[in-house]
């Protein structure tokens, strides 16, 4: 298994298939990208959804492109990267695995190569390397305002053009409680604006709000959700 960026590559099969052809005629441009774990195993770096996409769609085969294996931190680089670029990523899959990338190259810094891998090799899901990358990193007193690595010279030497102020905007929509994000992933067209006004209330009122915004489950604007945090809080 593997850390998979996005939570909703599952949710893009159905609106896909009609791109990826079919078995005796495939369409599909760009191959995933594959490496091999162990003889005869593979694991996916990117490309997750044309892959279950095209078995929904009946492919018993499929062109891929094969790596030797992958550092685990490199994996999960690429699988980022891979991401990034699509505009259609939640905010909320975008910023964790942001922040999961920051921390491991903090933890190398630190010499903590070893047991970095040894968390990310796990598989688990992107909030669960975090919570263990930030214990790993507290037991050996690191310092989030004076890190080792910081966020420029992480997002320069990998070359991510991202600027201050928007990284930190998008570093906010992690203040939702883990309960409210997994709600907000469930409703259409959230955007990152919308998550940061979300997640400056309170967690219980955060749940309240995007409870009522899934029940009726339509895309939620900014403005909505303005409205309601204010309704919230008077």
């Amino acid at each position: 298994s593997h850390i998979q960026p996005r939570s909703d590559a599952a949710s893009h099969v159905e609106s896909m298939k009609p791109s990826i052809g079919k078995p005796d005629a495939p369409r599909i441009v760009q191959p995933p990208i594959l490496h091999e774990i162990s003889k005869g195993e593979y694991e996916i770096i990117a490309g997750e959804v044309r892959v279950l996409t095209a078995q929904a769609a009946g492919f018993t085969e499929l062109t891929c492109l094969v790596h030797p294996k992958q550092d685990p931190l490199e994996a999960q680089w690429m699988r980022f990267v891979e991401n990034h670029y699509r505009h259609e990523v939640n905010p909320l899959d975008e910023a964790a695995t942001l922040k999961m990338l920051y921390l491991t190259a903090n933890a190398e810094s630190m010499e903590l190569r070893q047991e970095t891998r040894a968390i990310l090799e796990k598989g688990k899901s992107v909030s669960a390397v975090i919570v263990e990358l930030e214990k790993l990193l507290a037991r050996k007193n690191f310092n989030p305002k004076k890190p080792p690595v910081t966020w420029a010279t992480f997002l320069d030497g990998r070359g991510l053009a991202l600027g201050k102020e928007a990284r930190r905007r998008l570093m906010k929509v992690l203040a939702l409680s883990p309960a409210a994000q997994k709600i907000a992933r469930a409703i259409p067209g959230m955007t990152e604006a919308g998550l940061r006004s979300v997640a400056q209330l309170p967690h219980a009122d955060q749940e309240t709000l995007l409870k009522e915004a899934a029940d009726r489950r339509k895309l939620v604007t900014m403005r909505q959700l303005r409205v309601g945090r204010a309704r919230l809080i008077c």
